[in-house]
C-alpha cells in the first residue's frame, strides 16, 4: 500500500462496536464521524466551535437531538466556546505535532538539497551541453573544406 493522502481522519474498524457509539442513532454516528473529519482537516485538535457543529449539522443533514445524543454519551464535550471531541488527541497528531512534522521535513529536504542538487544539475546541464555540442560540432577543418570547395569550383 503506498502513502496515507495528506489529509485522513483514522477511524477505527471497531468504530461501531464501541459500547459509547453503537446505540446511537445513525444520524449522531454520522455526526460523530463527520467532526472527527471535521477537525482533522481543519486541524483544531479537536475543538468545534457552536458554528462548525451546526454547519456540519446541516451538511450531513442530521436533527438537533443528535448533537444531544453525542453530549449524552460522553462523546463531545461542551466548552464555553463550543464543542470538544473526547480522545481527539489521544488518536490523532495535534496540529502543533503536524507542524513539528512539516518543518522536519522542509529541513531534511533542504539538508539533501545543499548535498545532492548540484549533482542533479551538473547531470542534466552536462547531458544537454553535451548533446548540444555533438549536435551542433562544427567540423573540425572546416576551413580546409571552404578552400578546397573554392579551389574546385573554380577550376572546373
Amino acid at each position: 500500500m503506498g502513502r496515507l493522502p495528506r489529509n485522513y481522519a483514522p477511524i477505527d474498524t471497531n468504530l461501531f462496536s464501541d459500547p459509547k457509539i453503537h446505540p446511537l442513532s445513525p444520524g449522531a454516528k454520522l455526526l460523530f464521524i463527520a467532526s472527527l473529519l471535521y477537525c482533522n482537516k481543519e486541524q483544531t485538535d479537536g475543538h468545534l466551535r457552536r458554528s462548525d457543529a451546526d454547519h456540519l449539522s446541516g451538511l450531513v443533514k442530521v436533527r438537533g437531538t443528535c448533537r444531544a445524543e453525542l453530549l449524552g454519551a460522553g462523546l463531545w464535550l461542551e466548552t464555553a466556546t463550543g464543542f470538544e471531541v473526547v480522545g481527539f488527541l489521544d488518536h490523532n497528531k495535534s496540529k502543533a505535532q503536524r507542524q513539528k512534522a512539516a518543518d522536519d521535513a522542509k529541513a531534511r529536504y533542504e539538508d539533501w538539497l545543499k548535498t545532492h542538487a548540484n549533482d542533479v544539475y551538473n547531470a542534466v546541464s552536462n547531458d544537454v551541453s553535451g548533446a548540444l555540442r555533438l549536435r551542433y560540432r562544427e567540423p573540425e577543418n572546416r576551413d580546409t573544406e571552404s578552400k578546397a570547395a573554392a579551389i574546385g569550383g573554380s577550376g572546373g
